[in-house]
């Protein structure tokens, strides 16, 4: 019976590991959301990240399908690149579809 209840705790504990849905900050990602108007006046979401990969991550996790297009990208290191010399935290402006 002990067993069951660990197994059913760590299960409930597992949803905080994943990135947020929501906008606002996320600890999980390492990243803040923000809901913007782009400059074509339709909806996007501004993301602010600690690594590239937390932007990356709550972007999948926004966009109901996986599913959606870059439309601004800061300080998001390619290949042979050093973090260092990027001059700030990454960034991304997406939108969803």
């Amino acid at each position: 019976m002990r067993l069951t209840g660990l197994i059913l705790l760590g299960a409930v504990g597992l949803p905080a590991c994943s990135p947020s849905a929501t906008t606002g900050a996320d600890r999980a990602s390492g990243s803040t959301a923000t809901a913007i108007t782009w400059s074509d006046g339709q909806p996007a979401y501004s993301i602010a990240c600690s690594l590239p990969g937390g932007c990356q991550q709550r972007a999948l996790a926004l966009c109901n399908q996986g599913q959606y297009t870059t439309l601004k990208s800061e300080n998001m290191p390619i290949a042979g690149s050093a973090r260092y010399d990027r001059g700030g935290p990454p960034s991304v402006v997406i939108r969803c579809g």
